[in-house]
């Protein structure tokens, strides 16, 4: 399932924001585009109504993704989305890799890409066997708590593989080919598409939110109830 679900973290949240490096071409739909569908005909031509049809709902496609979604009625404004998405990823006579459409949490015109399932796969980060991953939010300085993200990777000494190791190494690659032979089991085969640009990695802390409303005043009436006899 393609899910286009857009997260709005709140405040007090620490958001984990990177940079990726597109490995291979990806095929993407610009939905902005859509809002420029235009058809031409006459009245009187049978396919006629068929075809504007398609144009109403194609130019339509981009306002109801980008339409926000309140919390109640989340599960089922998704539906129509995720039909679409489902639909362009696997069923199109071209089959797409992701979307572009316009933001509704940026201000100006910033777009948006979603990348579907096939073709997020992120390359795997080259770590050597054993290498012990620890990470830390800050630490205590003069002054107090400070805030100092890390990451610390404590790599083994190099040496020979043992026996032991080159056996169990020549199991896990027997079992992945038999793995990627099975239709039915979950082995990644998914084509490489993204990788982490590691030095770009920064965790964003969410102080405050702010929104841009449109005021509408309320107006109030008042008349006295009376019962006519006709």
């Amino acid at each position: 399932m393609s899910q286009l679900r857009r997260f709005a973290p709140p405040v007090g949240s620490q958001v984990a924001v990177a940079r990726f490096e597109i490995l291979r071409p990806l095929r993407l739909i610009d939905l902005t585009a859509l809002n420029e569908v235009s058809i031409k005909g006459s009245i009187f031509d049978p396919i006629f109504a068929d075809r504007l049809e398609h144009a109403m709902f194609l130019r339509s496609l981009c306002q109801r993704i980008t339409k926000p979604v309140m919390p109640d009625d989340e599960a089922f404004d998704y539906l129509p989305t995720q039909a679409v998405a489902d639909f362009l990823a696997t069923e199109a006579k071209t089959p797409l890799d992701g979307i572009i459409f316009p933001s509704v949490q940026a201000a100006g015109n910033a777009l948006n890409v979603a990348l579907f399932h096939k073709a997020s796969r992120v390359e795997m980060m080259d770590i050597p066997r054993g290498t012990e991953i620890s990470s830390r939010s800050g630490q205590m300085g003069e002054d107090g708590w400070e805030v100092d993200y890390s990451v610390i990777e404590e790599v083994p000494p190099p040496k020979e593989p043992s026996d032991e190791e080159l056996t169990a190494d020549l199991r896990w690659n027997m079992s992945a080919l038999i793995a990627s032979e099975d239709q039915s089991s979950d082995y990644e085969d998914r084509e490489l598409s993204l990788r982490v640009v590691l030095d770009s990695v920064e965790v964003h802390i969410v102080k405050r939110v702010q929104f841009d409303t449109e005021a509408h005043s309320v107006r109030r009436h008042r008349w006295e109830k009376r019962e006519y006899d006709f």
